[in-house]
């Protein structure tokens, strides 16, 4: 196993490939696409990296929609991941100055419980333009195949 790794990373391939439904579907390291995740929530933070890192993805991250803006704007990544309640700059204010200044980024807003004020935050996301809307709690898994479908993968 270690010499087949060895023998990807002299290839270019990476190691960390992603298993689809098809079997394993190696990524180019020079290929490797980058995810924004804007989350407040630590553990939140770590479980939405963990799962994208292990499906192949280079991750970013920021602690809210202030600090996420200034990231996209460094680092332009392929797809924004952002939970919707947070301190300071919220998600959909961060939605909102994305999509005001021209961005077309995918971005998958998240946000959770059962609250009515989930609800109205996840729909406000999408008449603003996220690309997609999830409920937390989900699937890291689904995470993951709603990120590849955003990305075209």
């Amino acid at each position: 196993m270690q010499r087949d790794v060895q023998r990807d990373v002299q290839r270019g391939v990476a190691p960390a490939s992603r298993l689809d439904a098809g079997g394993w579907k190696p990524r180019l390291l020079d290929a490797m696409r980058r995810i924004l995740v804007i989350e407040d929530d630590r553990a939140a933070r770590e479980v939405i990296t963990r799962t994208l890192r292990t499906a192949g993805y280079q991750v970013l991250t920021a602690t809210d929609g202030g600090e996420g803006l200034v990231v996209w704007e460094k680092e332009q990544p392929d797809l924004i991941v952002t939970d919707l309640h947070m301190p300071n700059v919220d998600g959909l204010e961060a939605i909102r100055a994305l999509r005001g200044r021209g961005a077309t980024i995918p971005i998958i807003a998240i946000s959770g419980g059962d609250s009515h004020r989930s609800y109205l935050a996840l729909e406000s996301a999408n008449d603003l333009g996220a690309t997609t809307v999830l409920e937390k709690p989900f699937d890291p898994q689904h995470l993951a195949a709603v990120v590849a479908k955003a990305l075209g993968d």
